[in-house]
């Protein structure tokens, strides 16, 4: 019926490197992502897609998009858009502040949050057990785009952590901390 915000996914469009922080320390996990967009095409593009783990969509309840300067930071419109070719996945358009010329980069910082994600497990505990969480996600970005080079840092509330997924190569853990990655050209 409607293809009223419906955006596309741009060939030209690769994203150089992701540092992507999920920080699971407090009742509602946040994930900041800090990603390098290209323009390996020879127009300029005035906007890029950011999509959602589809494990996640339903328990977003925040996301915005920042360009960080050395003074102050710029807020950059997001707004939710499908793309005919990718049904039922949720993706947003992120509006760069001004259009990025072909052979350029500029890095965005996406910031997410979300409610109800954050497991309590096991789900009833005796009064005098630890009570322990369980976040799913993954470790590559969820993206439309191919990603060159990535890295996914997980903080949690303590250094005591129960367990977490090895088998995605490399893994590393310290104190609060998990670090998936680096990663390179997954698409």
């Amino acid at each position: 019926c409607c293809t009223a915000n419906q955006a596309s996914i741009s060939a030209d469009i690769v994203l150089s490197n992701v540092d992507r922080t999920v920080d699971i320390s407090t009742h509602l996990p946040k994930i900041n992502s800090v990603v390098t967009v290209e323009n390996k095409g020879k127009s300029a593009v005035k906007s890029f897609l950011f999509a959602v783990e589809p494990s996640l969509s339903g328990d977003l309840s925040f996301i915005g998009a920042v360009i960080k300067g050395s003074e102050e930071d710029t807020r950059l419109n997001v707004v939710e858009t499908t793309v005919s070719s990718q049904k039922g996945k949720i993706f947003y358009r992120i509006d760069l502040a001004s259009p990025l010329e072909g052979g350029k980069d500029v890095k965005v910082t996406v910031e997410t949050a979300y409610s109800h994600s954050l497991v309590a497990y096991p789900a009833e505990i005796a009064q005098s057990e630890k009570q322990l969480v369980k976040f799913t996600f993954s470790a590559y970005l969820y993206s439309p785009y191919k990603v060159t080079k990535q890295t996914s840092t997980v903080k949690c509330a303590s250094s005591s952590i129960e367990s977490y997924t090895k088998t995605v190569k490399p893994t590393t853990s310290s104190d609060a901390e998990i670090t998936y990655g680096p990663y390179e050209n997954k698409e």
